[in-house]
Protein backbone atom coordinates (compact mmCIF):
# COMPACT_ATOMS: atom_id res chain seq x y z
CA UNK A 1 0.00 0.00 0.00
CA UNK A 2 3.04 2.00 0.06
CA UNK A 3 2.45 3.61 -3.35
CA UNK A 4 -1.24 4.67 -2.92
CA UNK A 5 -0.46 6.24 0.22
CA UNK A 6 1.88 8.46 -1.64
CA UNK A 7 -1.03 9.93 -3.58
CA UNK A 8 -4.42 9.31 -1.65
CA UNK A 9 -5.87 9.99 1.70
CA UNK A 10 -6.74 7.57 4.47
CA UNK A 11 -10.51 8.67 4.78
CA UNK A 12 -11.29 6.32 7.61
CA UNK A 13 -9.30 8.25 10.67
CA UNK A 14 -9.47 11.69 12.32
CA UNK A 15 -12.53 14.08 12.60
CA UNK A 16 -15.41 13.23 9.88
CA UNK A 17 -16.12 17.03 9.72
CA UNK A 18 -12.51 17.90 9.36
CA UNK A 19 -11.60 15.44 6.59
CA UNK A 20 -14.92 15.65 4.59
CA UNK A 21 -14.44 19.24 4.53
CA UNK A 22 -11.13 19.46 3.35
CA UNK A 23 -11.55 16.22 1.05
CA UNK A 24 -14.91 17.76 -0.57
CA UNK A 25 -13.45 21.12 -1.24
CA UNK A 26 -11.46 19.89 -4.13
CA UNK A 27 -14.47 17.93 -5.50
CA UNK A 28 -16.55 21.06 -4.87
CA UNK A 29 -13.78 23.36 -7.26
CA UNK A 30 -13.55 20.66 -9.61
CA UNK A 31 -17.12 20.77 -9.89
CA UNK A 32 -17.20 24.18 -10.13
CA UNK A 33 -14.62 24.30 -13.07
CA UNK A 34 -16.58 21.61 -14.72
CA UNK A 35 -19.89 23.72 -15.01
CA UNK A 36 -17.67 25.98 -16.48
CA UNK A 37 -16.26 24.09 -18.74
CA UNK A 38 -19.64 23.07 -20.41
CA UNK A 39 -20.76 26.70 -19.78
CA UNK A 40 -18.20 27.91 -22.17
CA UNK A 41 -19.29 26.28 -25.60
CA UNK A 42 -22.61 28.08 -25.10
CA UNK A 43 -21.78 31.09 -24.01
CA UNK A 44 -19.44 32.23 -26.32
CA UNK A 45 -21.74 31.19 -29.11
CA UNK A 46 -24.07 33.49 -27.97
CA UNK A 47 -21.19 36.21 -27.22
CA UNK A 48 -20.15 35.63 -31.04
CA UNK A 49 -23.71 35.71 -31.71
CA UNK A 50 -23.93 32.14 -33.84
CA UNK A 51 -27.33 31.93 -35.64
CA UNK A 52 -29.31 29.04 -33.76
CA UNK A 53 -25.81 28.14 -32.09
CA UNK A 54 -26.92 27.60 -28.71
CA UNK A 55 -29.94 25.74 -29.08
CA UNK A 56 -27.64 23.09 -31.03
CA UNK A 57 -25.21 23.19 -28.48
CA UNK A 58 -27.66 22.32 -26.15
CA UNK A 59 -29.14 19.55 -28.01
CA UNK A 60 -26.10 17.96 -29.28
CA UNK A 61 -24.77 18.29 -25.73
CA UNK A 62 -27.93 16.08 -23.96
CA UNK A 63 -26.77 13.34 -26.47
CA UNK A 64 -23.65 13.17 -26.12
CA UNK A 65 -23.55 13.74 -22.08
CA UNK A 66 -25.60 10.47 -22.49
CA UNK A 67 -22.48 8.41 -23.80
CA UNK A 68 -20.02 10.31 -21.11
CA UNK A 69 -22.74 9.42 -18.24
CA UNK A 70 -22.94 5.83 -18.91
CA UNK A 71 -18.95 6.27 -18.61
CA UNK A 72 -19.37 8.26 -15.31
CA UNK A 73 -21.35 5.12 -13.85
CA UNK A 74 -18.93 2.46 -14.77
CA UNK A 75 -16.08 4.69 -13.55
CA UNK A 76 -18.19 5.38 -10.16
CA UNK A 77 -17.57 1.79 -9.97
CA UNK A 78 -14.35 2.02 -9.92
CA UNK A 79 -14.11 4.54 -7.22
CA UNK A 80 -16.15 2.66 -5.26
CA UNK A 81 -14.20 -0.54 -5.42
CA UNK A 82 -10.80 1.11 -5.03
CA UNK A 83 -12.08 2.93 -2.00
CA UNK A 84 -13.06 -0.42 -0.41
CA UNK A 85 -9.79 -1.88 -1.15
CA UNK A 86 -8.39 0.93 0.33
CA UNK A 87 -9.89 0.61 3.66
CA UNK A 88 -9.23 -3.19 3.44
CA UNK A 89 -5.14 -2.37 2.47
CA UNK A 90 -5.38 -4.92 -0.43
CA UNK A 91 -2.79 -3.10 -2.97
CA UNK A 92 -2.89 -5.79 -5.35
CA UNK A 93 -6.53 -5.66 -6.12
CA UNK A 94 -6.36 -2.28 -6.34
CA UNK A 95 -3.59 -2.64 -9.08
CA UNK A 96 -5.39 -4.92 -10.68
CA UNK A 97 -8.79 -3.03 -10.79
CA UNK A 98 -7.09 -0.02 -12.14
CA UNK A 99 -5.91 -2.02 -14.70
CA UNK A 100 -9.13 -3.32 -15.59
CA UNK A 101 -10.73 0.25 -15.44
CA UNK A 102 -8.59 1.85 -17.46
CA UNK A 103 -8.90 -1.11 -20.91
CA UNK A 104 -12.40 -1.41 -20.52
CA UNK A 105 -12.46 2.49 -20.99
CA UNK A 106 -10.03 1.91 -24.04
CA UNK A 107 -12.56 -0.71 -25.36
CA UNK A 108 -15.66 1.22 -24.72
CA UNK A 109 -14.54 4.30 -26.22
CA UNK A 110 -13.54 2.85 -29.75
CA UNK A 111 -17.26 1.00 -29.95
CA UNK A 112 -19.54 3.92 -28.54
CA UNK A 113 -17.57 6.26 -31.01
CA UNK A 114 -18.28 4.03 -33.94
CA UNK A 115 -22.10 3.33 -32.48
CA UNK A 116 -23.03 6.78 -31.52
CA UNK A 117 -21.40 8.85 -35.26
CA UNK A 118 -23.51 6.10 -36.99
CA UNK A 119 -26.51 7.14 -35.54
CA UNK A 120 -26.67 10.57 -34.70
CA UNK A 121 -28.47 11.89 -37.58
CA UNK A 122 -31.15 9.69 -37.08
CA UNK A 123 -31.28 10.66 -33.36
CA UNK A 124 -31.13 14.45 -34.25
CA UNK A 125 -34.02 13.92 -36.42
CA UNK A 126 -35.86 11.69 -34.24
CA UNK A 127 -35.58 15.06 -31.49
CA UNK A 128 -37.86 17.00 -33.00
CA UNK A 129 -35.11 19.37 -33.93
CA UNK A 130 -35.92 22.44 -35.78
CA UNK A 131 -35.03 22.69 -39.27
CA UNK A 132 -32.32 25.37 -38.76
CA UNK A 133 -30.85 23.72 -35.75
CA UNK A 134 -30.56 20.38 -37.38
CA UNK A 135 -26.77 20.51 -39.07
CA UNK A 136 -25.01 22.26 -36.30
CA UNK A 137 -26.43 19.87 -33.49
CA UNK A 138 -25.43 16.65 -36.07
CA UNK A 139 -21.63 18.30 -36.31
CA UNK A 140 -21.72 19.38 -32.49
CA UNK A 141 -22.35 15.11 -31.90
CA UNK A 142 -20.42 13.96 -34.60
CA UNK A 143 -17.23 15.88 -33.29
CA UNK A 144 -17.70 15.13 -29.85
CA UNK A 145 -17.47 11.50 -30.37
CA UNK A 146 -14.50 11.03 -32.39
CA UNK A 147 -13.39 12.61 -28.86
CA UNK A 148 -14.60 9.43 -26.98
CA UNK A 149 -11.08 8.32 -25.79
CA UNK A 150 -9.62 11.49 -24.40
CA UNK A 151 -13.10 11.64 -22.25
CA UNK A 152 -13.15 8.36 -20.87
CA UNK A 153 -9.64 8.17 -20.24
CA UNK A 154 -9.97 11.77 -18.42
CA UNK A 155 -12.65 10.43 -16.44
CA UNK A 156 -11.45 7.17 -15.79
CA UNK A 157 -7.58 8.69 -14.45
CA UNK A 158 -9.95 10.70 -12.28
CA UNK A 159 -12.24 8.03 -10.73
CA UNK A 160 -9.16 6.02 -9.99
CA UNK A 161 -7.39 8.67 -7.62
CA UNK A 162 -10.73 10.18 -6.17
CA UNK A 163 -10.80 5.96 -4.89
CA UNK A 164 -7.29 6.48 -3.37
CA UNK A 165 -8.37 9.57 -1.89
CA UNK A 166 -6.74 11.88 -3.81
CA UNK A 167 -9.63 14.98 -4.79
CA UNK A 168 -6.54 17.73 -5.39
CA UNK A 169 -5.26 16.47 -8.55
CA UNK A 170 -8.19 15.30 -10.42
CA UNK A 171 -8.93 19.71 -9.33
CA UNK A 172 -6.11 19.84 -11.60
CA UNK A 173 -6.76 17.88 -14.43
CA UNK A 174 -10.06 19.69 -14.59
CA UNK A 175 -8.39 22.92 -13.93
CA UNK A 176 -6.04 22.67 -16.67
CA UNK A 177 -8.35 21.39 -19.50
CA UNK A 178 -11.37 24.11 -18.54
CA UNK A 179 -8.78 26.98 -19.13
CA UNK A 180 -7.52 25.24 -22.10
CA UNK A 181 -11.33 24.60 -23.16
CA UNK A 182 -12.41 28.54 -23.09
CA UNK A 183 -8.97 29.75 -24.48
CA UNK A 184 -9.71 27.57 -27.96
CA UNK A 185 -13.82 28.23 -27.52
CA UNK A 186 -12.99 31.98 -28.47
CA UNK A 187 -10.13 31.21 -30.88
CA UNK A 188 -11.87 28.89 -33.22
CA UNK A 189 -15.11 30.22 -32.81
CA UNK A 190 -13.90 33.48 -33.10
CA UNK A 191 -11.40 34.50 -35.21
CA UNK A 192 -11.19 31.00 -37.00
CA UNK A 193 -14.79 31.14 -37.38
CA UNK A 194 -15.75 27.23 -37.29
CA UNK A 195 -18.77 28.49 -35.26
CA UNK A 196 -20.39 25.17 -33.48
CA UNK A 197 -17.88 22.59 -35.16
CA UNK A 198 -15.17 25.37 -33.39
CA UNK A 199 -16.63 24.81 -29.81
CA UNK A 200 -17.25 21.01 -30.34
CA UNK A 201 -13.45 20.91 -31.44
CA UNK A 202 -11.97 22.65 -28.61
CA UNK A 203 -13.84 20.52 -26.10
CA UNK A 204 -12.58 17.49 -27.43
CA UNK A 205 -8.70 18.81 -27.64
CA UNK A 206 -9.08 20.64 -24.23
CA UNK A 207 -9.96 17.04 -22.58
CA UNK A 208 -7.31 15.30 -24.70
CA UNK A 209 -4.42 17.19 -23.73
CA UNK A 210 -5.90 16.98 -19.62
CA UNK A 211 -5.65 13.29 -19.98
CA UNK A 212 -2.08 12.84 -21.94
CA UNK A 213 -0.70 15.19 -18.90
CA UNK A 214 -1.98 13.32 -16.40
CA UNK A 215 -1.34 10.16 -17.35
CA UNK A 216 2.21 11.52 -17.75
CA UNK A 217 2.53 12.97 -14.51
CA UNK A 218 1.61 9.82 -12.54
CA UNK A 219 3.70 7.90 -14.77
CA UNK A 220 6.63 9.89 -13.37
CA UNK A 221 5.70 9.84 -10.08
CA UNK A 222 5.67 6.56 -10.45
CA UNK A 223 2.18 5.43 -9.86
CA UNK A 224 0.67 2.37 -8.23
CA UNK A 225 0.08 1.55 -12.35
CA UNK A 226 2.89 2.24 -14.66
CA UNK A 227 0.98 2.48 -17.94
CA UNK A 228 3.17 0.14 -20.08
CA UNK A 229 1.20 -1.91 -22.25
CA UNK A 230 1.52 -5.31 -20.17
CA UNK A 231 -0.42 -3.49 -17.52
CA UNK A 232 -3.58 -2.86 -19.72
CA UNK A 233 -5.66 -6.06 -19.35
CA UNK A 234 -8.89 -7.18 -18.32
CA UNK A 235 -8.93 -9.60 -14.89
CA UNK A 236 -11.97 -11.14 -14.69
CA UNK A 237 -12.87 -10.96 -11.15
CA UNK A 238 -12.50 -7.50 -11.38
CA UNK A 239 -14.24 -6.56 -14.11
CA UNK A 240 -17.39 -8.58 -12.54
CA UNK A 241 -16.96 -6.49 -9.65
CA UNK A 242 -16.68 -3.42 -11.62
CA UNK A 243 -19.99 -4.29 -13.62
CA UNK A 244 -21.95 -5.43 -10.63
CA UNK A 245 -21.08 -1.56 -9.07
CA UNK A 246 -20.89 0.55 -11.84
CA UNK A 247 -23.65 -0.86 -14.12
CA UNK A 248 -26.68 0.33 -12.32
CA UNK A 249 -24.55 3.46 -12.15
CA UNK A 250 -24.58 3.66 -16.04
CA UNK A 251 -28.13 2.91 -16.43
CA UNK A 252 -29.75 5.20 -13.71
CA UNK A 253 -27.25 7.92 -15.62
CA UNK A 254 -28.53 7.35 -18.92
CA UNK A 255 -32.31 6.93 -17.56
CA UNK A 256 -31.94 10.10 -15.79
CA UNK A 257 -29.97 11.49 -19.57
CA UNK A 258 -32.87 10.44 -21.40
CA UNK A 259 -35.40 11.91 -19.70
CA UNK A 260 -34.04 15.07 -19.89
CA UNK A 261 -33.63 14.24 -23.23
CA UNK A 262 -37.29 13.67 -23.81
CA UNK A 263 -38.22 17.04 -22.15
CA UNK A 264 -35.85 18.91 -24.58
CA UNK A 265 -38.34 16.84 -27.31
CA UNK A 266 -41.38 17.97 -25.56
CA UNK A 267 -39.96 21.80 -25.40
CA UNK A 268 -39.37 21.35 -29.06
CA UNK A 269 -42.80 20.12 -29.68
CA UNK A 270 -44.33 22.97 -28.08
CA UNK A 271 -42.06 26.08 -29.81
CA UNK A 272 -42.87 24.32 -33.03
CA UNK A 273 -47.01 24.54 -32.18
CA UNK A 274 -46.93 28.21 -30.26
CA UNK A 275 -44.47 29.47 -33.37
CA UNK A 276 -41.33 29.95 -30.95
CA UNK A 277 -39.07 27.60 -32.92
CA UNK A 278 -36.29 26.18 -31.30
CA UNK A 279 -36.27 29.37 -28.46
CA UNK A 280 -37.71 26.56 -25.49
CA UNK A 281 -34.81 24.35 -26.22
CA UNK A 282 -32.27 26.90 -26.43
CA UNK A 283 -33.73 28.77 -23.04
CA UNK A 284 -33.84 25.55 -21.10
CA UNK A 285 -30.51 25.10 -22.48
CA UNK A 286 -29.72 28.14 -20.84
CA UNK A 287 -30.99 27.05 -18.09
CA UNK A 288 -29.51 23.66 -17.75
CA UNK A 289 -25.85 25.84 -17.83
CA UNK A 290 -27.11 27.42 -14.74
CA UNK A 291 -28.41 24.38 -13.09
CA UNK A 292 -24.65 22.88 -14.22
CA UNK A 293 -23.84 25.30 -11.28
CA UNK A 294 -26.30 25.60 -8.82
CA UNK A 295 -26.44 22.14 -7.65
CA UNK A 296 -22.66 21.74 -7.78
CA UNK A 297 -22.20 21.94 -3.85
CA UNK A 298 -24.54 19.11 -3.80
CA UNK A 299 -23.15 16.64 -6.91
CA UNK A 300 -19.43 17.50 -4.97
CA UNK A 301 -21.13 16.27 -1.64
CA UNK A 302 -22.47 12.88 -2.66
CA UNK A 303 -18.94 12.16 -4.46
CA UNK A 304 -17.21 12.99 -2.04
CA UNK A 305 -19.39 11.17 0.63
CA UNK A 306 -19.11 8.05 -2.09
CA UNK A 307 -15.18 7.80 -1.76
CA UNK A 308 -15.44 8.98 2.08
CA UNK A 309 -18.47 6.60 3.10
CA UNK A 310 -16.59 3.71 0.73
CA UNK A 311 -13.32 3.66 2.59
CA UNK A 312 -15.09 3.64 5.60
CA UNK A 313 -17.35 1.12 4.79
CA UNK A 314 -14.00 -1.14 3.34
CA UNK A 315 -12.81 -0.48 7.06
CA UNK A 316 -15.93 -1.69 8.88
CA UNK A 317 -17.06 2.38 10.36
CA UNK A 318 -20.51 1.75 9.41
CA UNK A 319 -21.36 4.73 12.11
CA UNK A 320 -18.65 7.34 10.28
CA UNK A 321 -19.78 6.40 7.30
CA UNK A 322 -23.40 7.54 7.68
CA UNK A 323 -22.13 10.73 9.92
CA UNK A 324 -20.16 11.43 6.84
CA UNK A 325 -23.40 11.43 4.78
CA UNK A 326 -25.08 13.78 7.38
CA UNK A 327 -22.61 16.31 6.88
CA UNK A 328 -22.38 15.99 3.36
CA UNK A 329 -26.44 16.86 3.32
CA UNK A 330 -25.26 19.99 5.46
CA UNK A 331 -22.43 21.54 3.74
CA UNK A 332 -24.42 20.84 0.57
CA UNK A 333 -27.75 22.65 2.10
CA UNK A 334 -25.91 25.90 3.11
CA UNK A 335 -24.51 26.81 -0.45
CA UNK A 336 -28.06 25.33 -1.89
CA UNK A 337 -30.35 27.22 -0.18
CA UNK A 338 -28.14 30.60 -1.06
CA UNK A 339 -28.20 29.55 -4.38
CA UNK A 340 -32.12 29.35 -4.55
CA UNK A 341 -32.38 32.87 -3.14
CA UNK A 342 -30.31 34.42 -5.71
CA UNK A 343 -32.29 32.42 -8.35
CA UNK A 344 -35.21 33.23 -7.27
CA UNK A 345 -34.70 37.33 -6.90
CA UNK A 346 -32.65 37.37 -9.81
CA UNK A 347 -33.84 35.14 -12.64
CA UNK A 348 -33.92 37.59 -15.87
CA UNK A 349 -30.67 38.90 -15.14
CA UNK A 350 -28.70 35.19 -14.69
CA UNK A 351 -30.16 34.25 -17.51
CA UNK A 352 -29.16 37.43 -19.93
CA UNK A 353 -25.57 36.84 -18.58
CA UNK A 354 -25.67 33.93 -21.46
CA UNK A 355 -26.52 36.02 -24.09
CA UNK A 356 -29.88 34.54 -25.40
CA UNK A 357 -30.27 34.81 -29.28
CA UNK A 358 -33.73 36.15 -29.13
CA UNK A 359 -36.08 37.79 -26.25
CA UNK A 360 -38.01 34.59 -27.02
CA UNK A 361 -35.18 32.53 -25.79
CA UNK A 362 -34.42 34.96 -22.78
CA UNK A 363 -38.44 34.72 -21.62
CA UNK A 364 -37.99 30.88 -22.27
CA UNK A 365 -35.20 30.34 -19.99
CA UNK A 366 -36.51 32.72 -17.44
CA UNK A 367 -40.19 30.72 -17.28
CA UNK A 368 -38.00 27.41 -17.17
CA UNK A 369 -35.70 28.55 -14.55
CA UNK A 370 -38.63 29.98 -12.05
CA UNK A 371 -40.11 26.23 -11.71
CA UNK A 372 -36.79 24.53 -12.07
CA UNK A 373 -35.07 26.49 -9.39
CA UNK A 374 -37.27 24.42 -6.81
CA UNK A 375 -34.92 21.05 -7.81
CA UNK A 376 -32.06 23.40 -5.69
CA UNK A 377 -33.68 22.23 -2.40
CA UNK A 378 -34.23 18.71 -2.59
CA UNK A 379 -31.07 17.84 -3.91
CA UNK A 380 -28.61 18.19 -1.00
CA UNK A 381 -29.84 15.47 0.87
CA UNK A 382 -30.66 13.35 -1.98
CA UNK A 383 -27.07 13.24 -3.58
CA UNK A 384 -25.24 12.87 0.23
CA UNK A 385 -27.51 9.87 0.36
CA UNK A 386 -26.74 8.58 -2.52
CA UNK A 387 -23.14 8.80 -2.26
CA UNK A 388 -23.30 7.14 1.30
CA UNK A 389 -25.27 3.98 -1.06
CA UNK A 390 -23.19 4.30 -3.85
CA UNK A 391 -20.08 3.74 -1.13
CA UNK A 392 -21.50 0.93 0.24
CA UNK A 393 -21.38 -0.51 -3.56
CA UNK A 394 -25.19 -0.97 -3.53
CA UNK A 395 -25.42 1.08 -6.66
CA UNK A 396 -28.24 -1.19 -8.47
CA UNK A 397 -30.66 0.53 -5.34
CA UNK A 398 -29.79 4.35 -6.31
CA UNK A 399 -30.69 2.96 -10.22
CA UNK A 400 -33.80 1.35 -9.41
CA UNK A 401 -35.01 4.43 -7.06
CA UNK A 402 -33.66 6.64 -10.19
CA UNK A 403 -34.94 5.33 -12.85
CA UNK A 404 -38.16 4.70 -11.75
CA UNK A 405 -39.11 8.61 -11.01
CA UNK A 406 -37.50 9.34 -14.32
CA UNK A 407 -40.21 7.19 -16.14
CA UNK A 408 -43.29 7.84 -13.51
CA UNK A 409 -42.94 11.57 -12.68
CA UNK A 410 -40.37 13.50 -14.69
CA UNK A 411 -41.29 12.78 -18.25
CA UNK A 412 -45.90 12.07 -16.95
CA UNK A 413 -46.09 15.07 -15.21
CA UNK A 414 -44.36 17.37 -18.09
CA UNK A 415 -46.74 16.32 -20.39
CA UNK A 416 -49.22 16.58 -17.98
CA UNK A 417 -48.48 20.19 -16.72
CA UNK A 418 -46.64 21.41 -19.82
CA UNK A 419 -49.45 20.20 -22.38
CA UNK A 420 -53.13 18.60 -20.77
CA UNK A 421 -52.47 21.83 -18.30
CA UNK A 422 -51.41 24.19 -20.51
CA UNK A 423 -48.83 25.66 -18.44
CA UNK A 424 -46.49 25.02 -20.99
CA UNK A 425 -42.57 26.01 -20.32
CA UNK A 426 -43.52 26.32 -16.44
CA UNK A 427 -45.33 22.92 -16.61
CA UNK A 428 -42.13 20.70 -17.88
CA UNK A 429 -39.93 22.37 -15.55
CA UNK A 430 -41.59 21.67 -12.93
CA UNK A 431 -41.33 18.12 -13.57
CA UNK A 432 -37.95 18.07 -12.74
CA UNK A 433 -38.09 18.72 -8.73
CA UNK A 434 -41.29 16.24 -8.55
CA UNK A 435 -38.68 13.77 -10.07
CA UNK A 436 -35.96 14.32 -7.28
CA UNK A 437 -38.73 14.80 -4.69
CA UNK A 438 -39.95 10.79 -5.39
CA UNK A 439 -36.47 9.68 -5.53
CA UNK A 440 -35.54 11.04 -2.38
CA UNK A 441 -38.40 9.76 -0.34
CA UNK A 442 -37.68 6.35 -1.45
CA UNK A 443 -34.18 6.83 -0.77
CA UNK A 444 -34.17 7.88 3.12
CA UNK A 445 -36.75 5.25 3.28
CA UNK A 446 -33.71 2.57 2.03
CA UNK A 447 -31.06 4.52 4.49
CA UNK A 448 -33.44 4.16 7.57
CA UNK A 449 -33.70 0.73 6.71
CA UNK A 450 -29.83 0.14 7.08
CA UNK A 451 -29.93 -2.52 4.55
CA UNK A 452 -27.17 -0.39 2.95
CA UNK A 453 -24.66 -1.89 5.38
CA UNK A 454 -25.26 -5.41 3.98
CA UNK A 455 -23.42 -7.23 1.68
CA UNK A 456 -21.07 -4.86 0.67
CA UNK A 457 -18.32 -5.17 -2.25
CA UNK A 458 -15.52 -6.76 0.06
CA UNK A 459 -18.06 -9.52 1.51
CA UNK A 460 -19.30 -10.26 -2.21
CA UNK A 461 -15.17 -11.22 -2.42
CA UNK A 462 -14.09 -12.16 1.21
CA UNK A 463 -13.56 -15.49 0.17
CA UNK A 464 -10.01 -15.08 -0.53
CA UNK A 465 -9.35 -13.09 2.69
Amino acid sequence: MEQTEQIGMNLTKGSVSKKLLLFSLPFLLSSFIQALYNIADMWIIGYYGIPHGQAAINTGGQITLIVTNFIMGFATGGTVLIAQYYGAKRGEDIKKTIGTIFTALLIAAGALTVLMIAVAYPLVLLLQTPADTVHGTFVYIVICMAGNLFVFGYNGISAVLRGLGDSVRPLLIVGFACALNIGLDFLFVGPFGWGVAGAAFATILAQGVSMLAAGFYLYRKKFIFDFKRKSFRIDKDKLKELLRIGFPSSLQNVVNSVSFLILIVLLNIYGRANGLGDAPAGGAGICAKINGIAILPAIAMGMAVASMAGQNIGAKEYKRALNTAFLGFLYGAVVSVAVFLIVSLFPEQIVRLFNPETEAMAAAGVQYLKSFRWDYLIVPLLFAFMGLINGSGHTLINMVFAATTSVIFRVPLAILLGFTFSLGISGIGYAVPAASLGTLILICAYVASGKWKKETVLKAVAADL
